[in-house]
């Protein structure tokens, strides 16, 4: 492999194991340079088509669609070497088999609480009989599946088929503005680059604000 299939296969295991930073329902940005180029990847997230601005509490009025997946997965199929099947296969296992939890893990996961206590999809996975403790294992039998439905299909995978169509109906279900042909449609893009000077440096950077 090279340096894009770390990325990709890191920015996979990293929605497993910070799944409150990290998250596969995020957006994602990335800058690259190689001999011949410099670009960058464009996955943020997207406002749904019948989005409608208003004053809403926390929940799922507030998701857009998510860039991570077609983000990483345009990386990978840019320049990236080894299969998607390799790339995902460690995420995979993460979220089958589960992973130990530490401070930080910890610190957010039970901070984020009192925000996920009454949505039922996913209570099972960060809300237990107690707070979390350091050395807990959470384990996430859903995103494993899901996870292997990419790795499988790749961007259709995500963004049509029986994952695309859950994410749909729930948003339905909870009044959220994300349909399927919001998901359908997504595109990640080459990301638009700024460039300069400074004490005999060059600066390269997204366009965008990235944290």
């Amino acid at each position: 492999g090279n340096a894009f299939d770390v990325a990709v296969a890191t920015g996979f295991a990293l929605s497993v194991v910070e799944p409150s930073m990290s998250g596969i329902g995020g957006r994602m940005q990335a800058l690259y340079f190689t001999n011949d180029s410099l670009g960058g990847i464009d996955g943020t997230t997207q406002v749904p088509s019948s989005y409608v601005h208003a004053e809403y509490d926390d929940g799922y009025k507030f998701v857009g669609i998510p860039g991570v997946v077609h983000g990483l997965i345009k990386l990978h199929e840019s320049r990236g070497n080894l299969t998607l099947q390799q790339l995902l296969k460690p995420s995979i296992e993460l979220a089958s088999s589960g992973f130990e939890l530490t401070q930080g893990n910890v610190i957010r996961l039970n901070l984020a609480a009192s925000h996920i206590r009454d949505n039922s999809k996913t209570n099972k996975y960060f809300l237990g009989d107690s707070l979390f403790q350091i050395g807990d294992t959470l384990i996430q039998k859903d995103l494993a599946n899901v996870l292997t439905e990419i790795s499988n299909n790749g961007i259709d995978g995500f963004y049509s088929g029986w994952v695309a169509e859950k994410i749909s109906k729930d948003m339905e279900n909870h009044g959220g503005f994300i349909t399927l042909d919001d998901l359908r449609d997504y595109k990640s893009d080459n990301s638009v680059l700024v460039s300069g000077d400074l004490d005999n440096y060059s600066i390269h950077s997204l366009y965008l604000p990235s944290f």
